[in-house]
């Protein structure tokens, strides 16, 4: 990710949003974010079979299944996002916007790789359980009211390489 579009889509505007109705409260954003950490953890819980008794899916197969729901909550985050301009969105909602657009993009690196993977000790199954805690541990620190601005900037920074202003600027 080279500039600030890469990481918030320039194309849309508080205006266009609200034109097209999209828009919602802190609160909504707030559940509509937690809620991608809520069904990630799901799927990883039904993957590492700690849930799901009868389920007929060998171990790659549900791996493969929380990497497509890991992709399809968070594009469906960011779908929902994308009508807000940074200045409308809280630092955290920004923040977390920021990581699962770099999740994404992690994901999206890795979707052929993983595709292929035959067997449970493939390195790409590992890589993507490391992207995939790596992930939810820092929107959980992002989102988590107990985090301190510092500590939320640190880890987008860290995370993303940028860490996206009000204005659209990037701060780090």
């Amino acid at each position: 990710m080279s500039d600030t579009t890469e990481i918030i889509p320039a194309e849309y505007t508080v205006d266009d949003a609200c034109v097209s109705g999209n828009v919602f409260s802190k609160q909504a954003v707030e559940g509509i974010i937690a809620e991608v950490l809520c069904q990630v953890k799901m799927s990883v819980d039904v993957a590492l079979g700690l849930h799901g008794e009868g389920h007929k899916l060998n171990q790659v197969e549900n791996i493969k299944a929380t990497f497509g729901i890991a992709r399809a909550e968070v594009g469906g985050c960011l779908e929902m996002l994308k009508h807000y301009s940074n200045a409308a969105l809280s630092p955290k909602h920004r923040y977390a916007r920021a990581v699962m657009y770099h999740f994404a993009s992690v994901l999206d690196d890795s979707a052929e790789d993983l595709s292929k993977v035959k067997g449970a000790t493939s390195r790409h199954l590992a890589d993507f359980g490391s992207n995939l805690v790596e992930f939810m541990s820092n929107l959980h620190i992002i989102m988590f009211d107990g985090s301190s601005d510092k500590k939320r900037t640190s880890v987008v920074a860290a995370y993303t390489g940028k860490v996206p202003g009000a204005n659209g600027a990037i701060l780090h």
